[in-house]
């Protein structure tokens, strides 16, 4: 049998002493103070109700004070609210009712009350309207101790004398969890929002905690609607990309949008995103524009690469090679793989810069160290043709192979065609059809005719090489692109 608490479950549930460590000065006469609470005043309605409960200075009345104390718990006053909780408790001025009394101490305890907090751990070790949770009375016990309230330790102690090894566990984790919740709800009332953000960070990616998207959203909001932008960018992103009962493309861009117009640079990339492939609204090459550049000015990265890429298309705005270059610079220099194979490809080709196969070279090999696949690519043809750097068959084979490993398919066909002519590898008709049917595969029109090489092929070696096929998709499911 567990050990009671009944004893000190009476005596901690001690008479609610409000206002006391509040600094807001308030009247000393009790009618000046009800005129105050009648407009509204938060502290003045705690106070008043304060003042019906115990008889100081008017005839005690319950009723008037489970009165004021509901207008200001109502206005978040955790004195209040924990007072409402203790009337619930023990039936003063209002029925009895355990759940009703549960209800206001959470309140009160997630906003930092440790009185609150140590009924919360009392009433779950109890199963006093709620179920007996053993965890729980050991996480509330914690962080009312945490929050300077010793008489908690012996809650805290009984738990663990009955919890096992896991449940401790479990519940150490859950302490820590309620710490992190209100110490952002105490750091809002000072003003700090992104307390409540970085809960829902910790919600979102599931850090310290079970990953749990709608637990993050509530925190998120809260941040939001009071003009976070990197919670309104978190909400937006949740709210177009998640799908099932979150999805809802409508509210994902009013958020991404409010961020946006604070000047979040991610926020104002996403918006580009969004307007250049039609999720959630129309498409609007001048919108893609617009955005783009205004997180490009930020120094954002990639989008210093989209708006090169703009430029250098012609998409909503003038052809442009000489901005395309001067954009594309400015992402390479910040090591962005686009960026660096779009100033290779446009020295290469001579585009708004003097052809220089050199700097091409350069630039490509920077993206392709990275893993970028159509540097890979571009390297390996510079080192089969010789342009930019001295000709090299097994260098050439070596970046063609990783570009068509991440299922590039034009790398794939060019690496087929090695092995069929045997440039820098030894010549293999079997692997050669196994590249160009991978090649087909993902859409390459050259590699769908593949009558000479199979004409000089046994059946035999093309059964081998539709097995050697299967083998490597399923070793590397990447060499398929889905469409």
């Amino acid at each position: 049998m567990k050990p009671t608490l009944i004893a000190i479950f009476a005596l901690c549930l001690w008479l609610p002493v409000v206002g006391a460590d509040k600094e807001e000065l308030l009247p000393k006469d009790f009618k000046s103070l009800k005129a105050l609470a009648e407009k509204g005043g938060m502290r003045a309605q705690t106070e008043i109700g304060q003042k019906y409960f115990r008889g100081d200075e008017v005839e005690q009345n319950f009723q008037e004070a489970f009165k004021w104390w509901s207008k200001s718990a109502e206005q978040k006053d955790d004195s209040a609210q924990y007072g409402l909780g203790w009337m619930y408790l023990k039936g003063k001025g209002v029925d009895q009712d355990a759940v009703e009394a549960m209800k206001w101490f959470r309140k009160a305890a997630m906003q930092g009350n440790a009185e609150a907090q140590h009924n919360l751990g009392l009433m779950y070790y109890n199963g006093s309207g709620v179920q007996e949770d053993y965890m729980a009375a050991y996480a509330w016990s914690t962080v009312a101790i945490f929050n300077g309230l010793s008489i908690a330790e012996k809650t805290k102690a009984l738990t663990l004398n009955i919890m096992t090894a896991v449940q401790t566990i479990r519940a150490r984790e859950f302490s820590k969890q309620l710490h992190k919740k209100i110490e952002a709800n105490k750091s809002e009332k000072l003003g700090n929002v992104k307390a409540l953000y970085e809960v829902g960070l910790s919600y979102c990616l599931g850090i310290e905690v079970e990953k749990d998207v709608e637990e993050a959203v509530q925190w998120y909001r809260r941040a939001a609607e009071k003009g976070l932008a990197e919670a309104q960018y978190a909400l937006g992103v949740i709210y177009a990309n998640e799908e099932g009962i979150l999805k809802d493309d409508k509210e994902g861009m009013q958020w991404l949008r409010k961020a946006a117009e604070q000047g979040f640079a991610e926020a104002q990339f996403n918006l580009g995103n969004r307007y250049a492939n039609g999720e959630g609204v129309p498409k609007d090459d001048k919108e893609v524009t617009q955005w783009y550049r205004k997180a490009a000015e930020q120094k954002h990265a990639e989008a210093q690469y989209r708006i090169g890429k703009v430029y250098y298309e012609g998409k909503g705005v003038p052809k442009d090679y000489g901005k395309a270059l001067e954009w594309f610079r400015k992402a390479a220099e910040q090591g962005n793989a686009d960026g660096q194979n779009g100033l290779g490809v446009m020295h290469a080709n001579g585009e708004g810069v003097k052809q220089d196969f050199v700097e091409a070279v350069k630039w490509c090999r920077k993206a392709a160290m990275q893993g970028h696949a159509m540097a890979q690519f571009s390297l390996g043809q510079r080192y089969a043709n010789g342009k930019g750097v001295a000709e090299d068959d097994k260098q050439a084979v070596q970046w063609t192979r990783k570009a068509a490993e991440q299922g590039l398919a034009k790398s794939q066909y060019a690496l087929g065609y090695m092995y069929a002519n045997g440039e820098g590898v030894l010549k293999d008709d079997v692997t050669a059809y196994g590249w160009f049917n991978i090649a087909a595969a993902n859409g390459y029109e050259n590699a769908k005719t593949n009558h000479i090489l199979a004409k000089r092929m046994t059946p035999d070696q093309i059964g081998e090489a539709e097995s050697l096929v299967k083998e490597m998709i399923e070793k590397n499911p990447k060499l398929i692109q889905k469409k």
